[in-house]
């Protein structure tokens, strides 16, 4: 796989500058290498790069490689198609005597199964294979972005067909494999992938920030009162979110393709030039209209679940999370388009109506970063198994239409309870709850009152009191689920934390002195508790009283 003499049409990132020859060795010594690296960081060009050196390498050959090529798979077709722009880029210099020099697709209404690097839906992978034996042909290289993908059943039998190919006269000539993927594992448990030997490099968010390839991120909540369900009145909070905090060009995320349409023409006649963007509309028109908002001429894609996987936006400035997300993956996805670095971009702004990130517990940036590095609480939520070609969750009024939409204002006791919880979360010292924001459960209140002796550890004295006051009078099962999972985390990561300081105590009955144990982070942390809703409503009818 050596390049000498054939120079690449791009600069590597230093992360992929250190990536490339760790995964050349692996592959040299016989292992098939996984690199991680999170969501947005670039993984496509480090792909190409690996493919046009190993098109370099079949040029070299005495017949110019004839006979053998390269495939790079992928889950979905716009994820293809982007690919093979990046890759087409790095190959377009690679010359040999029996080198193909194309680099095509193939894929339902796409297939061009002769060039010397095919790139393909995972879907599509068994048809290829079919058409390689057919005219002769096998693969020296495999590359599988995505590559959590390969784990469904369908894809790991066509891996195995594509690396039958290589067998000659009972000679086996091995089929080389590259895996590059974000989330490396499929579930909690840490079950590692079936067809691949370790993870050679991990490229992770923090490092990603510090390097400048990607921006940090500002969530904005709704700010009115209550909740809100029905859809004109939310659609009306979501346009007043973009007029009032939207940073251009916007993402809006939508139920269908009848929804898209239907609310950007009334960011239209709010005065927000927009458009829609979905699978049944002509390529040509849906890259015409992206080009428009990256110009200026539109302020607002609304798109109907097409952007998720593979779609490079960096100069997008915000994100409207207007549409209820099931899958977690699938999400961070979406949330990944808006953080990607670009010229002059210092920050990456998420309009939140529903508090989505609080629901899944993403609202901390150690949280919502290691869901971009595909790991954190719950993994990553599963690794979605589907690769079936390019079909959408929510179009054409498939599943999505249907969900009710709650504006949902973030209380200022929830404020508090996320500051607090994320500033220790930023020193790695307590885990995220799950977020809801139903009432708190039974359960939930008989933890905080079992565990509120805690509380004593809290370095301010007016917030020890006002949690002690809530579960003396029974007012800490006022708190939503997640502003009480929130409570819950901070008792446990005091409870914990104090280990040494308690025991001292137990010994000697030396509060001060156990105190001193106690070693509180380097943090500041807000000292005054807000007045639940409830306690407020009784300050305001005693002010009108008097």
């Amino acid at each position: 796989m050596s390049a000498e003499g054939q120079a690449a049409p791009w600069v590597l990132r230093r992360w992929q500058a250190e990536a490339l020859p760790v995964v050349m060795e692996a592959v040299r010594s016989g292992k098939a290498p996984v690199v991680s690296a999170f969501m947005g960081s670039g993984k496509s060009v480090l792909v190409a790069e690996l493919v046009r050196r190993a098109a370099v390498h079949a040029a070299a050959r005495a017949d110019g490689g004839r006979g053998v090529g390269v495939v790079v798979a992928a889950p979905r077709a716009g994820l293809v198609r982007q690919l093979a722009e990046t890759i087409r880029r790095g190959c377009a210099g690679v010359v040999g005597a029996g080198w193909s020099g194309a680099v095509g697709t193939w894929y339902e209404g796409a297939k061009e199964g002769g060039c010397g690097v095919v790139v393909t839906t995972y879907q599509s992978l068994g048809t290829l294979t079919e058409e390689w034996r057919r005219t002769g042909r096998r693969a020296a290289l495999l590359v599988c972005d995505e590559a959590h993908a390969t784990e469904a059943a369908g894809v790991r039998e066509a891996i195995r067909g594509l690396e039958a190919l290589g067998s000659d006269g009972g000679r086996e000539r091995r089929l080389y494999r590259v895996g590059v993927t974000a989330t490396p594992y499929r579930s909690s448990s840490g079950e590692r992938l079936s067809l691949w030997d370790e993870i050679v490099y991990r490229y992770g968010w923090r490092q990603g920030l510090a390097d400048g390839v990607i921006v940090p991120w500002r969530q904005v909540c709704w700010e009115g009162d209550g909740e809100v369900t029905d859809a004109t009145q939310v659609d009306a909070i979501c346009v007043e979110m973009l007029r009032r905090h939207g940073v251009y060009p916007a993402l809006s995320s939508s139920d269908s393709i009848a929804d898209a349409q239907a609310f950007a023409g009334l960011l239209c006649a709010a005065g927000i030039p927009a458009a829609a963007v979905h699978s049944e509309m002509p390529r040509r028109e849906q890259d015409a209209r992206i080009a428009a908002v990256r110009r200026g001429d539109l302020r607002v894609i609304v798109h109907v679940s097409m952007l998720a996987e593979g779609a490079d936006f960096p100069w997008l400035r915000s994100l409207l999370l207007r549409r209820q997300v099931r899958a977690r993956v699938r999400f961070v996805q979406e949330v990944g388009r808006v953080l990607r670095a670009d010229e002059g971009k210092t920050e990456g702004v998420i309009l939140d109506p529903f508090d989505l990130l609080g629901t899944l517990g993403l609202s901390h940036a150690d949280a919502l970063g290691a869901a971009l590095d595909g790991g954190g609480e719950g993994g990553d939520g599963g690794a979605e198994e589907e690769v079936e070609g390019d079909v959408e969750e929510g179009e054409g009024g498939k599943r999505g239409a249907s969900v009710v939409r709650r504006a949902v204002k973030r209380r200022p006791v929830g404020g508090w309870l996320t500051e607090v919880c994320g500033l220790l979360e930023e020193h790695g010292l307590t885990g995220l709850p799950a977020s809801r924001a139903m009432p708190a459960t039974q359960r939930q209140v008989e933890v905080i009152g079992r565990m509120i002796g805690f509380v004593r550890w809290l370095p301010h004295e007016r917030a020890r009191e006002r949690l002690r006051e809530w579960v003396k009078s029974g007012k800490v099962a006022r708190l939503n689920r997640r502003e009480a999972g929130d409570v819950i985390s901070i008792l446990k990561w005091l409870a914990d934390r104090s280990e040494r300081a308690r025991a001292y105590m137990a010994r000697t009955r030396d509060y001060a002195g156990a105190a001193r144990l106690f070693q509180w982070p380097d943090v500041t942390l807000p000292e005054s508790v807000p007045a639940l809703e409830e306690e407020m409503e009784k300050v305001r009818k005693r002010a009108k009283s008097a």
